[in-house]
């Protein structure tokens, strides 16, 4: 998927003081979250994960872990914290492929095993889908998230600084992250969207049951001719 197509950005000039803290949930079609945080499915499952944008000054992986936290693999790297130019009017943005690879990436999560996604910086600690923190924001598709670029000071001082608002697509999880710098909580330093997504065999399957009936029915519609 385009993530061009699955996220809408609208920016406009907010003069909010405060940001309230996001909810811990997770909307992976057929996921369970659970109470430390991690998340597991009843069935195994593809998931398609697609890069948005980043915002934060670190140098950061995001990745996939197992129950323990061990690494697992990752799924997008960032080859340079940020684009060159990037400055704090666009609050250090990274893009794909110039900053962030790859652009698009597919896992497949087990069957019964939990796992957790963390967001990996140099120098800097790593922060975990962890009920004990709120650097994960999930957003189901269709509904809307707001965050803010243009960092100047003071984190929960809003004003003079960029609010954009994304929406995800139908049938898609945005994943807004904050990475382990606390001071400005603006949930952009790293941002994805993720879905659940048939195995290509079974795409297969499906196609050739479409195609059979479609065969029988043009059978059937020859034999009336005929009659």
């Amino acid at each position: 998927m385009n993530p061009c197509k699955s996220l809408v950005a609208v920016a406009a000039i907010s003069t909010l003081m405060s940001v309230s803290a996001p909810a811990q949930a997770f909307s992976f079609a057929g996921a369970t979250s659970n109470t430390d945080g991690s998340f597991s499915f009843a069935n195994t499952t593809n998931v398609q994960f697609d890069f948005f944008a980043s915002h934060g000054a670190y140098q950061s992986d995001f990745n996939v872990y197992d129950s323990s936290k061990k690494f697992v693999t990752t799924l997008f790297t960032e080859l340079q914290a940020k684009d060159p130019g990037s400055s704090n009017k666009n609050d250090a943005k990274g893009t794909c492929p110039l900053s962030v690879q790859p652009c698009q990436t597919t896992f497949t999560f087990a069957k019964g095993v939990s796992y957790f996604l963390g967001l990996t910086a140099k120098g800097a600690k790593t922060v975990y889908t962890d009920s004990a923190e709120t650097s994960f924001n999930f957003v189901s598709g269709s509904e809307t998230f707001d965050y803010y670029t243009n960092f100047k000071g003071n984190g929960s001082d809003l004003s003079q600084r960029t609010k954009k608002t994304i929406t995800a697509a139908p049938g898609t999880t945005l994943i807004a992250v904050n990475d382990s710098w606390k001071g400005d909580r603006d949930y952009n330093d790293f941002i994805v969207t993720a879905e659940s997504v048939p195995e290509p065999g079974t795409i297969g399957a499906l196609l050739g049951v479409g195609a059979l009936g479609f065969m029988g029915r043009r059978r059937k519609a020859g034999a009336a001719e005929k009659a």
